[in-house]
């Protein structure tokens, strides 16, 4: 299935669900409310720009969006053939693994901090 044609005649997308977003997968990065009030799930709206996204991290990612979600990526741009390719070849990636295959998993173009370590629930101390 072809995700950045799918969903042509659908409404415009629902606000985003808080800041959560996903770039490894193929399609809008934003994530919605779910159907019925269920947890988040990828926005379905048709992909029409590209660009990068920055986490909270500072990790960058290529990132894809649909109309109604592009103000959030730095330098979008209208859909290339460069980017159709790409967002081509994370579909495929995204087949193979649900198939149970090797895959090639995206990666970000720039690596961020690492998020700090939870706080015991002991204060700190280690076992006695």
């Amino acid at each position: 299935m072809n995700l950045a044609a799918a969903g042509a005649d659908r409404p415009p997308p629902e606000p985003y669900y808080a800041e959560a977003a996903c770039c490894e997968l193929p399609g809008c990065l934003r994530m919605v409310s779910g159907a019925g009030g269920g947890g988040p799930t990828h926005c379905p709206a048709p992909v029409r720009w590209a660009g990068t996204f920055e986490f909270g991290n500072g990790e960058v990612w290529r990132a894809m969006a649909c109309d109604g979600h592009h103000h959030g990526l730095i330098d979008a741009h209208p859909l290339t053939d460069d980017d159709r390719a790409y967002l081509e070849g994370l579909e495929r990636q995204h087949a193979r693994a649900l198939a149970g295959k090797p895959y090639a998993r995206a990666l970000p173009l720039r690596p961020g901090r690492p998020w700090p370590a939870k706080a015991s629930s002991r204060g700190g101390q280690g076992r006695r």
